[in-house]
């Protein structure tokens, strides 16, 4: 067979029409999957933003119950107040 002449095949020889048709069903088929897997990639980092923040807020919450509370000690007891360092001269 030369370069020139052509196969019988029905694959070789499909109309426009049918190309066209064809290629719209695969790339409907394309953009189904396509946001099939965005949402699934969406849902994975959700996920993980939604681990990652409730181990911040746990930390969160363990750093403010172990930081002293101003009703518990007073400033006065942890630094000297201006009266008194001016008083040591």
């Amino acid at each position: 067979m030369t370069k020139y002449e052509r196969s019988t095949d029905d694959d070789d020889y499909r109309s426009l029409g049918t190309i066209f048709k064809d290629l719209s069903a695969d790339i409907s088929t394309l953009f189904r999957s396509e946001i099939a897997l965005l949402k699934l990639e969406v849902k994975d980092t959700v996920a993980k933003l939604g681990g990652g923040t409730a181990m911040f807020a746990g930390a969160l919450f363990l750093a403010s119950s172990a930081w002293p509370s101003s009703s518990s000690r007073s400033p006065s007891a942890s630094w000297p107040s201006a009266s008194r360092r001016g008083s040591r001269r």
